[in-house]
This record gives structure tokens, C-alpha cells and sequence, in this order.
């Protein structure tokens, strides 16, 4: 038996509506798992449906592109990942998206940080733990 579960409680924020199958077993108890496989995923922003009965594979390791042109759905796809709206993503999962808007305005801010220093701080939950160890 497989349902189709819908992702609310973040919606309404996001304004970002998402489903995907999902098993009778409820797999995503299982915390274990750092992949993602996850099938008939629909994403959409309102009305407009950016994904529909996709499946959604991504091995832990593996570098991935995601290339289309502006306005497809693209970091909305991120979005959804990185917030865990897509019903089946593992809560234990750790997901780092770095926002090129936000990452562009803090880059301008310093303009002496490394490339290393700028994608460290990208990670605000471990760059938060490093400034507290420091002070």
C-alpha cells in the first residue's frame, strides 16, 4: 500500500506546496538514511506546478548541477530540500544550501574573506557553535 503525503505544516511560510510517496511502513522513521529517494514528488509554488511525479535521488557523495534557465523552479527545488518540505526527506539529514543572494551581500560586507571562509560561514548552525568556542 503507498499513499501520497503532503507536506503542510512549513507551507504556509514557504508558500511552497509539496507531496511524494510515500510507504505504508513509514521509512521515514528510520533516521539512518543519508540519501534521498523519493518518488512521484510534486513541487509547486501556488498554482504553478514546477515538478510533477518526479523522482527525487540524491546519493550521499555525489556532487550534483542543476542547471535551467531563470524562473523554472530551480532554487524552489533547493528550498524545498533544504527546508524538508518534501514529505520522505530524513529529519536527521543534514542539508547545507548556500543563498546566493544572502552569500552576495556578505561577501560584499568582507571583502578580505577566502573562499573557504565564506562557504564555512554559509553553514550558520556550525559557524554560531565555531563564534561561541572563540568567545
Amino acid at each position: 500500500m503507498v499513499l501520497k503525503k503532503k507536506a503542510a505544516d512549513k507551507t504556509a511560510i514557504t508558500g511552497i506546496h509539496c507531496s511524494s510517496q510515500q510507504s505504508r511502513f513509514h521509512t521515514e522513521t528510520l533516521d539512518t538514511s543519508r540519501e534521498i529517494d523519493l518518488k512521484e514528488v510534486s513541487v509547486a509554488i501556488g498554482e504553478r506546478e514546477l515538478l510533477s511525479g518526479a523522482h527525487l535521488r540524491l546519493k550521499d557523495g555525489t556532487r550534483y548541477a542543476l542547471v535551467g534557465r531563470n524562473g523554472t523552479g530551480k532554487s524552489t527545488l533547493l528550498t524545498a530540500i533544504n527546508e524538508k518540505l518534501i514529505p520522505g526527506i530524513p529529519p536527521s539529514l543534514r542539508i547545507l544550501l548556500l543563498s546566493q543572494v544572502e552569500d552576495s551581500s556578505r561577501a560584499s560586507e568582507d571583502e578580505t574573506l577566502s573562499v573557504l571562509e565564506h562557504v564555512v560561514r554559509g553553514d550558520k548552525e556550525r559557524y554560531a557553535q565555531v563564534q561561541r568556542q572563540k568567545g
